[in-house]
């Protein structure tokens, strides 16, 4: 396993990844002219069943949230689609399943996420957009993890593979994820992890980041503080960004919803209203059962209210997962075999997240992290009574250097 272990490829945000620096970020650029990513007949339908297990994800976390929360459905699709390329049966199964993909697509899948990452980060060069991955594995278990699940990542998804033992290097390792996490989302997830567990046997990491300007800024001279009416009833005061904007719009009797741009079109913020008397639940239902698409057909001219915010989230998404049908992924059932030579599951599946809406636009970031630990070993039985005299060897494992022999014959 001396390859596996070597493999560190440290990843440049350069042609592939446009550069987080924020000297770039804040500079202002004159938005160049759009040209759209084009897509095959698969990529196009990557491309709507992702957005359909967005949706579902998301109807699923806001079951569980009581307050405001922020995700990115993108970040855990390309978390699964990684640990799809280590699954096998079940396991396999309910990740194609769940990304409404086919049983032979995953290849095609691995290329259209490779493509992806780079055309997003060509689209606007006025908006930085990065997606990062890392694989960080424990060393002890060393012999046991295959190259060719390294060598996938690395190829596909451009990947961070790195080793430490999370025992004796707990710190070090820490200090690594979470450098690696606030490089990838220029600062804005810092402390991504305070703790290994020693038992675990690897982490899949994926950061991804925004940083857009609105086509139209807000003016700060009129932003004011505003009342905010919460789905309860309660009232609390919000600082609200004003402005008559040219914009896509469109009202019905359940939602109402504008178009907001960034840059030079390529990336849009839509911001969803339910009707009065209705919740974003209710929403969140329509949009899942494909009944909340908007019609944007001609521009408004919008008296725009919008307020001014930023979340930070760090969410469990266990639950959501296995509502949306990912359920052997944590259990001891299911087949990680591509990754391991002796069985593994998910342990934990996190996301912290964290957006900022001002006058200026918006910069959000997310990263998932997958955790897998040793599931139940497999079963197999032996005996090994040492009745009879026996000789013992005491070695060095990585030398296999020798360093005591002896015969055991009962005195």
């Amino acid at each position: 396993m001396n390859s596996f272990r070597k493999i560190t490829f440290f990843i440049l945000l350069s042609a592939l990844f446009v550069s987080c620096g924020k000297e770039d970020i804040d500079a202002v650029q004159k938005p160049k002219e759009r040209e759209d990513i084009v897509l095959t007949k698969a990529q196009e339908k990557y491309v709507k069943s992702g957005n359909s297990f967005s949706k579902n994800l998301f109807k699923n976390v806001l079951e569980k949230q009581d307050g405001s929360f922020m995700l990115s459905p993108l970040s855990v699709q390309y978390a699964l689609a990684m640990l799809g390329n280590g699954a096998s049966g079940i396991a396999l199964d309910e990740i194609l399943s769940a990304l409404a993909v086919g049983a032979d697509d995953l290849e095609s899948l691995n290329e259209y996420y490779q493509y992806i990452t780079k055309k997003l980060g060509e689209v606007d060069n006025t908006a930085k957009i990065s997606l990062s991955n890392a694989l960080v594995y424990n060393t002890v278990y060393s012999s046991y993890f295959k190259d060719t699940f390294s060598k996938t990542l690395v190829n596909y998804y451009d990947a961070l593979v790195e080793g430490y033992n999370f025992a004796a290097e707990n710190e070090k390792a820490v200090s690594r994820i979470n450098s690696w996490a606030s490089r990838n989302t220029n600062g804005m997830i810092n402390n991504l992890v305070s703790h290994l567990d020693p038992s675990d046997a690897l982490l899949l990491l994926n950061a991804i980041y925004f940083k857009g300007q609105w086509l139209n800024k807000f003016s700060s001279s009129d932003t004011k503080q505003g009342e905010f009416i919460k789905e309860t009833g309660d009232k609390m005061k919000v600082e609200y960004m004003n402005a008559e904007r040219k914009c896509m719009y469109y009202t019905g009797d359940r939602f109402s919803s504008v178009q907001l741009a960034y840059g030079n079109g390529a990336f849009v913020m839509s911001v969803y209203l339910p009707a009065e008397g209705h919740t974003v639940s209710e929403l969140s239902n329509l949009m899942c059962r494909g009944e909340a698409e908007p019609g944007y057909s001609s521009l408004y001219t919008v008296d725009l209210k919008m307020p001014k915010f930023s979340t930070e989230s760090d969410i469990n998404l266990v639950d959501a997962l296995m509502a949306s049908g990912l359920q052997s992924l944590f259990s001891d059932n299911a087949d990680f075999s591509g990754i391991s030579n002796v069985p593994l599951m998910v342990s934990k599946f996190l996301q912290k997240s964290n957006i900022k809406v001002s006058e200026t636009g918006t910069e959000a970031a997310a990263v998932t992290e997958v955790h897998m630990g040793f599931g139940a070993p497999l079963e197999r039985k032996a005996q090994f009574h040492a009745t009879r005299p026996f000789i013992y060897v005491i070695s060095e494992t990585s030398t296999g250097a020798v360093l005591f022999m002896g015969v055991y014959n009962g005195q």
